[in-house]
């Protein structure tokens, strides 16, 4: 087990006995027994208890380097601060990434890694303006505008692996643009078709299912 993995695993399973009632109403000698096996059986996981109200949970054994450049933390009565950003200058959010390193975002970077969804469980959708004569919608594209004095060729993604996925489209140019179906997929509009259009000022919004596109 890796080094964060085994002290997320320590940590969970320590406070998880600590905030047992059961334990807490134990003796202070049978309390000392816990700790002691805690620290046994975790040796990631340090207990020190300051009364039977306060007992924390820190970090030991464990080169800073492991935890790519972060710090041991000082616990507090409020809670517990495990782990600590080097001189961070703003709020950091902490991100366990892939390969299991530690990194701390700022709150761009953090929002950038949820994607779509926000803090407040609002969906922000991404809008991409295209002024080319051509595009092809990628399948992670949410709002696309096109915007050309000339005819503009869009082309749908593969409906595979996308259903239920929304999508809006709007003509901001005088051109004509001319939607189609990813390898003759269909879109049903009043009846199934391969292609529609849209003149100036026009929008449309689909729905993909595992057959053909719903246009509203």
């Amino acid at each position: 087990m890796n080094t964060i993995n085994r002290f997320v695993t320590g940590f969970i399973v320590a406070a998880s006995l600590l905030c047992v009632p059961e334990v807490r109403a134990q003796t202070a000698a049978n309390r000392s027994t816990l700790y002691t096996q805690i620290d046994t059986l975790f040796p990631d996981v340090s207990v020190t208890q300051i009364s039977p109200a306060d007992v924390r949970l820190s970090l030991k054994n464990i080169a800073a380097s492991s935890y790519n450049g972060l710090t041991d933390g000082t616990p507090t009565m409020v809670g517990l601060s495990l782990l600590t950003a080097a001189n961070p200058s703003a709020v950091r959010f902490m991100r366990i990434n892939a390969d299991n390193s530690v990194s701390f975002l700022d709150a761009a970077s953090f929002l950038a890694a949820l994607g779509p969804i926000t803090l407040d469980g609002t969906v922000r959708l991404t809008v991409l303006t295209n002024t080319a004569t051509s595009y092809t919608i990628l399948a992670t594209d949410n709002i696309v505008t096109l915007n050309n004095a000339a005819s503009v060729a869009v082309v749908l993604p593969p409906l595979a692996g996308i259903t239920g996925k929304p999508l809006r489209i709007k003509n901001l140019g005088s051109g004509l643009v001319t939607i189609t179906g990813n390898a003759a997929e269909t879109i049903f509009t009043f009846s199934a078709v391969t292609s529609f259009s849209l003149q100036q000022g026009e929008s449309v919004d689909l729905t993909a299912t595992s057959a053909y596109w719903i246009a509203q």
